[in-house]
């Protein structure tokens, strides 16, 4: 079962790998784990990053930040597989509570990073943005593209372990000092989508 905005045409870095291993997790998910149990997941999982955050266990958020992505990413398959009939609740639920994640890990930095409140507080508006500009582009085009310039979603995970991590390493220093930078380059990149997006939508009003 397929709705107009259920569709997404793009691949990202890390495509090649992310399908096949889709596939192999969600066929090994128990019977007794629902989809909707796989989606609802995010909540507590995202609860407890924000909290790992402001403790500064990295560590910790790193585990989680990669525990969200592997349930994110098996419960539209497992939906799939098993006819289970949730799309339309399923791309509300996943979407929303993938913005609920969001919020709680840079929620997290800006709790946990005085020295960098101000961008990362940016940053959280920039994520929230390109949330908001994606879902208004699916309605106005029919389309849903959460992947621009062959980064996606899990692109951005891969950075955040990583980040996380090397905070848990090397300490937070280096990471405040590049916020205003990733902040500012984001803001960039979303000029550019939204001036790609709405020449979308003006196209398909043309041709219309």
């Amino acid at each position: 079962m397929m709705f107009a905005h259920a569709r997404n045409t793009e691949t990202s870095l890390l495509s090649f790998a992310e399908r096949p291993l889709k596939r192999w997790l969600a066929a090994r998910v128990p019977r007794f784990v629902s989809t909707r149990m796989l989606t609802m997941a995010t909540l507590p999982l995202a609860v407890a990053a924000f909290a790992s955050s402001v403790a500064h266990w990295w560590n910790v958020t790193a585990a989680l930040v990669a525990a969200q992505y592997l349930t994110d990413l098996v419960d539209g398959e497992v939906g799939r597989i098993r006819n289970s009939g949730h799309v339309r609740w399923g791309y509300h639920m996943d979407h929303l509570l993938d913005a609920v994640f969001v919020t709680a890990i840079f929620g997290g930095y800006l709790v946990a990073l005085p020295g960098a409140r101000p961008a990362a507080a940016a940053l959280l508006v920039v994520c929230m943005l390109f949330l908001v500009n994606a879902h208004l582009e699916s309605a106005a085009t029919g389309t849903t593209r959460l992947k621009r310039g062959r980064v996606g979603p899990t692109e951005i995970r891969v950075l955040l372990v990583v980040a996380d991590l090397a905070m848990a390493g090397f300490g937070t220093g280096w990471f405040e000092a590049a916020l205003p930078w990733i902040a500012a380059t984001g803001a960039g990149l979303l000029a550019i989508t939204v001036f790609h997006a709405q020449r979308a939508a003006a196209t398909l009003d043309r041709s219309s």
